[in-house]
């Protein structure tokens, strides 16, 4: 039996949200991309292009670009101050993080 059109629709809508809302796992983020990593763990804090919110800005102009790659790394890691730790990353979608960062204006 061929299902409505509108049973069809709803299917794929629902299908196309489990797998973005399967982005983040139990087990952390699984896009190795750098613009997805900071969509979803750092803008809500830091804002959508980095000009901070809740967090501070994290642009060429802010006190972030005088880090070194490597201690930008320790602080997603480790947090430091308010920012809360975020140990749920590979090394491969730390690059790519930190090579995002690097791009906000």
């Amino acid at each position: 039996m061929k299902r409505p059109r509108r049973v069809q629709s709803s299917l794929l809508i629902s299908s196309l949200l489990a797998m973005s809302l399967g982005l983040v796992g139990c087990g952390g983020i699984q896009s190795v991309d750098g613009p997805t990593i900071y969509a979803s763990q750092c803008a809500r804090c830091h804002g959508g292009d980095g000009q901070g919110s809740t967090g501070p800005a994290l642009g060429s102009n802010s006190r972030m670009a005088e880090l070194s790659d490597d201690e930008i790394e320790s602080v997603i890691v480790n947090g430091r101050r308010a920012m809360p730790r975020y140990g749920g990353l590979s090394e491969v979608q730390l690059e790519n993080l930190v090579a995002y960062l690097r791009t906000l204006p």
